[in-house]
């Protein structure tokens, strides 16, 4: 799936919790990375533990508060015979979703919370032969206009609206553009 977001930004005031204001914005390449990073790993990481294989239209998930409904394709397909001693495993994976106040653990220390459309792609393989392993793909996330909270050890971390686009090949790190409410288009590679 390929993606041209096309940007509107509207005012959004930040919170005024307590918490919140503990929360940085985005303000520059490495922090978008770092966080987009997190919706790609984390936050996807966990809707896919509610998923099995299939097609999916407006399937709802839970997260530790907050859910996401979840439309497109999951597949996973392991153990794939491809010769003596070896073998494959693929994802084929198109989803878009769409959460709404959805909290994950986003790494060991941090949980995020989420608000909006994201759109996730994984076309990646992997191959063991005997001692050999290789792999390869792409994994791409987007979307615009999203309510992300990041908070590490309950006490800080990062809170912004973002449009956004990344992409990973297989063992690099993430590449795109954030946009976060400040309209500065941070790019990262």
């Amino acid at each position: 799936m390929f993606f041209i977001l096309v940007s509107i930004h509207t005012g959004c005031e930040k919170d005024n919790d307590s918490e919140d204001s503990n929360l940085d914005p985005i303000t520059d390449g490495y922090d978008a990375e770092f966080l987009i990073r997190h919706i790609a790993e984390g936050v996807m990481d966990a809707v896919l533990d509610d998923l099995s294989h299939g097609t999916y239209s407006g399937t709802r998930v839970y997260g530790i508060s907050g859910d996401a409904v979840v439309s497109g394709d999951y597949y996973f397909t392991s153990g794939i015979d491809c010769g003596t001693d070896c073998v494959r495993s693929e994802r084929d994976i198109d989803l878009t979703v769409v959460f709404s106040n959805y909290k994950a653990m986003s790494c060991d220390n941090c949980e995020a919370t989420i608000t909006g459309t994201v759109y996730y792609t994984d076309n990646t393989w992997s191959r063991q032969s005997g001692l050999s392993y290789s792999s390869g793909g792409t994994i791409s996330v987007a979307g615009e206009d999203v309510i992300f909270k990041e908070v590490y050890d309950g006490s800080w971390g990062y809170s912004d609206v973002i449009s956004f686009y990344a992409s990973r090949s297989s063992g690099s790190s993430f590449s795109g553009w954030c946009i976060p409410k400040d309209g500065i288009t941070y790019d990262f590679d």
